[in-house]
């Protein structure tokens, strides 16, 4: 299932998404992972944050949203998980438009593949996540934002229908239980609505008196039906397992469409390398390179022989999918295309004189094709 995490902070996440320090952990952010921007502008976010630490007193001054689909759905595209951003806005901030908010989000794909539990010192797997920041002040009115109050079940229950989004998930029978699920959160918005009816943009936001109101007192306590209800709608999910699925300023959404429309260009541009790559470099070697580099874990993956091309593959044991070596490169290692072609062309010594021999070869039969048509 994907999973939605949010917290209160009041400085420092710049620092983390550009540089990745944290306690007990060495690399930087750009050895850890591939950085794409899908939603908003750090630089707008920083200055935001920045005001606010300045002008108000406020106890925290933005929240950070954490969303990490299962592994299932490890490959989602930018695209897809920016849907994802905008649903979750929607939910928590349901009471404005996305023009009110300061808002930033980037997807963390993981260059490197594994990392140690600090409590149970076992090795998992790192997968893709989006980080999402809002600043908690409202751009049009200068006031503090009111976020959808949280309560456990309605969050499960939103991750439940945002879960089953997902194109693969597409089923009759989930889908039944994904709008069942989205009916508790649109329930629970209501009520939050109706202790909002006043003027957003005079009246700032006090949160001690809504939460001492008669109006929020039935939401102190769980709310038993709703559990109930929940309960019911998780157990008809099926198994959630792994083995079932300033520097800051130049990062916004534009920046990540541009990364993207340089791999595509690349991609086209370097076609025939690619096809050398795949039939040249062993997926032996890719994968042996890939544990010693990125700390892949070598036993998810087995080595076969691709029935028409007779080019070697790596198969997912996970989710059964196979991947030649720029694809396992660029969608299991996430590196850029241009990394992606450097790096196997080092696994190959001789490469770029192969591809210097294939491209005589390619030119002396283009001539001779050429002959025979003036011929005819």
């Amino acid at each position: 299932m994907t999973i939605i995490r949010i917290t209160e902070h009041t400085e420092g996440v710049e620092d983390y998404l550009v540089h990745g320090a944290k306690k007990g952990r060495s690399q930087h952010r750009n050895e850890l992972d591939l950085r794409v921007p899908i939603y908003g502008s750090l630089s707008v976010l920083e200055a935001t944050n920045c005001y606010v630490h300045k002008n108000k007193d406020w106890k925290h001054n933005y929240w950070h949203i954490t969303i990490s689909p299962a592994w299932l759905h490890h490959d989602m595209r930018p695209y897809e998980l920016r849907q994802m951003i905008i649903r979750t806005l929607e939910c928590y901030f349901h009471l404005y438009t996305r023009e009110r908010l300061a808002a930033y989000a980037e997807i963390h794909y993981p260059k490197q593949q594994s990392a140690i539990d600090p409590e149970t010192q076992e090795v998992k797997q790192r997968l893709p996540h989006v980080h999402l920041v809002i600043s908690k002040l409202d751009l049009w009115s200068n006031n503090q934002l009111r976020i959808l109050p949280y309560k456990k079940s309605v969050a499960e229950a939103f991750q439940i229908w945002l879960n089953h989004q997902h194109p693969a998930s597409n089923c009759m029978q989930y889908n039944v239980v994904a709008q069942q699920a989205l009916q508790i959160v649109r329930n629970y918005q209501t009520w939050h609505r109706q202790c909002n009816m006043i003027d957003l943009d005079i009246t700032p936001y006090c949160p001690h008196m809504l939460l001492h109101s008669p109006t929020w007192q039935p939401y102190v306590q769980p709310d038993a039906e709703s559990e109930k209800i929940f309960k019911r709608l998780n157990s008809k999910l099926p198994g959630q397992s792994e083995q079932s699925i300033s520097t800051h300023s130049n990062f916004d959404a534009l920046q990540g469409f541009r990364q993207w429309l340089n791999d595509v260009a690349v991609w086209y541009a370097e076609y025939q390398t690619q096809a050398l790559l795949n039939q040249r470099v062993s997926m032996s070697t890719i994968l042996s390179a890939a544990v010693d580099k990125f700390g892949l874990m070598r036993n998810h993956y087995q080595v076969v022989i691709h029935t028409n091309t007779h080019e070697e593959m790596a198969i997912d044991t996970r989710t059964n999918k196979t991947y030649i070596a720029v694809y396992f490169a660029y969608d299991i290692l996430h590196m850029s295309m241009p990394e992606t072609i450097k790096w196997l062309k080092q696994l190959d010594p001789a490469f770029d004189q192969a591809l210097s021999e294939k491209a005589v070869i390619d030119g002396m039969k283009a001539d001779e094709d050429d002959m025979q048509i003036r011929l005819s």
